[in-house]
């Protein structure tokens, strides 16, 4: 199933939330777990694609971020989950900024990366769907901001100021797209 839970992740990072490294990637704690992120995402395909960090357990389902990559779908979100990890914490913002002051770098890329994560708090899988192999770079921009208008999810700070107007090739990639996430949700079993 195109379907990563981050339950592990999660939980990994509460069981060890009380030494602050575990957020830290040159401490110990830190190492793991970027090992159990780099264990989590091997199987999603290195393919291009659509990505959809969902909160499963709330209903509705919450969309909390919908982007796209032309890297390589594994690629991406193993890359997102270590620059972001701090989403994987229960503490509050307040005492996460604490520990951001302690270990983060103060720098513009960084502050990026911290606004995204806090952002996507709450998220509970990730949902991927692969890109149509014919898609051109503009209409994979096409499709991601139609699924951003879409969905809205609270996440993505960044909207298109208007929606490209899509050719009949892009509205089967976002339908496509929108059915097999549906269809990854309607088979997910609770589990996890």
């Amino acid at each position: 199933m195109p379907m990563l839970s981050l339950n592990p992740l999660t939980a990994f990072v509460k069981e060890h939330e009380e030494n602050e490294d575990v957020l830290n990637p040159k401490r110990p704690l830190g190492k793991a777990l970027y090992r159990l992120i780099d264990n989590s995402t091997s199987t999603i395909p290195d393919q291009p694609g659509f990505k959809f960090y969902l909160d499963l357990h709330d209903r509705p389902i919450s969309e909390i971020y919908v982007g796209m990559t032309r890297a390589g779908l594994r690629r991406r979100i193993n890359e997102e989950l270590k620059d972001e990890r701090v989403f994987l914490s229960k503490k509050s913002p307040d005492e996460l900024h604490a520990i951001r002051a302690r270990i983060y770098p103060e720098t513009p890329e960084y502050e990026q990366h911290w606004d995204r994560a806090m952002r996507k708090a709450g998220a509970t899988h990730i949902v991927w769907v692969t890109a149509a192999p014919h898609l051109t770079d503009e209409d994979m921009r096409s499709v991601e901001a139609a699924l951003i208008e879409v969905s809205d999810p609270k996440a993505n700070k960044q909207r298109p100021s208007r929606i490209p107007s899509t050719n009949s090739l892009q509205r089967q990639e976002v339908e496509r797209v929108t059915d097999q996430l549906w269809l990854t949700i309607d088979a997910w079993d609770g589990s996890c």
